[in-house]
């Protein structure tokens, strides 16, 4: 199993109405892609220089899995709403042993 896990860091002048639209895109997925076997979304409640505000957790069985994510038609919007709001992202994908 491949999970893939992604930091999120909004920019300042993003309203709560678009971060609320954003977690349920993010949300969404599971259902419009096959490939994910499991999707977590959290919100951070710390304040901190160090922090992001949000992470997204998606298991997959395989890497090739992990590109069909990655490539699937339906997450480029999300992909490019993220590069909107956020003002930094951030990625790790490993393989669970």
């Amino acid at each position: 199993m491949v999970r893939h896990v992604v930091f999120f860091k909004f920019k300042p002048d993003v309203e709560k109405q678009a971060r609320i639209d954003f977690l349920a895109r993010l949300r969404q997925l599971q259902q419009d892609i096959d490939v994910i076997r499991s999707l977590e979304v959290g919100q951070n409640f710390t304040e901190s220089p160090r922090a992001m505000d949000l992470i997204l957790i998606v298991d997959v069985d395989t890497q090739h899995d992990l590109d069909t994510y990655d490539q699937h038609p339906l997450h480029q919007p999300v992909k490019q709403m993220a590069a909107q709001l956020c003002s930094e992202t951030r990625v790790v994908d490993y393989v669970i042993v």
